[in-house]
């Protein structure tokens, strides 16, 4: 039977909106309504990655990536002693914090550290850096690290900006090769 010339009306109206673009028929979505969707997508996805590209620091030089390098002393300063690697710190120490404590003198406290603290050694950790306060090119924190399983324990910590990077620096009422004051445990 010979299609009538309305529904052959309706066929041509839907393959000339289809062709257009437009949606071919309730509940379809078009082309180009997709289209416009991805791009409108697009330049949205563009716009919050250029905020957080250009947002990302402050006119002081990236206030985040110096409390970033703090952190990654104070971990470092933990972390060396189990692993017995506690000589090569003494590089991230200022030249004043040096003065004080020859290298060798360094290495030797470190290894009676070792000792005393014995089968407890393997057992020391890091677990997080506290009340970091960065004022110019000298900052402060609270180190906190623990013996796995038994106890935390906190020092107070220095820092001074030197040779384009930041060093560990003797904390307040230190002397000789002592870099850290106790504050609990």
């Amino acid at each position: 039977m010979p299609d009538s010339p309305r529904s052959e009306r309706r066929r041509e109206a839907r393959r000339a909106a289809a062709g257009a673009g437009a949606s071919p028929g309730p509940g379809l979505v078009g082309r180009r309504d997709v289209l416009i969707v991805l791009l409108l997508a697009a330049a949205i996805a563009g716009f919050v990655v250029g905020i957080a590209l250009f947002s990302g620091g402050d006119e002081d030089g990236g206030a985040s990536g110096d409390q970033a390098e703090i952190e990654r002393l104070a971990r470092r300063s933990v972390e060396v002693l189990p692993q017995g690697q506690w000589p090569s710190l003494y590089d991230d120490f200022t030249k004043a914090f040096q003065e004080r404590c020859p290298r060798q003198e360094f290495v030797d406290a470190g290894a009676r550290n070792s000792t005393e603290l014995g089968a407890n050694l393997q057992l020391l950790a890091y677990k997080r850096i506290e009340q970091v306060s960065i004022s110019g090119d000298s900052a402060t924190a609270v180190i906190v690290g623990e013996l796995r399983g038994q106890s935390e324990y906190t020092v107070a910590a220095a820092f001074e900006r030197a040779d384009g990077g930041w060093k560990l620096a003797p904390a307040s009422n230190t002397e000789g090769c002592q870099a850290f004051t106790r504050l609990s445990g």
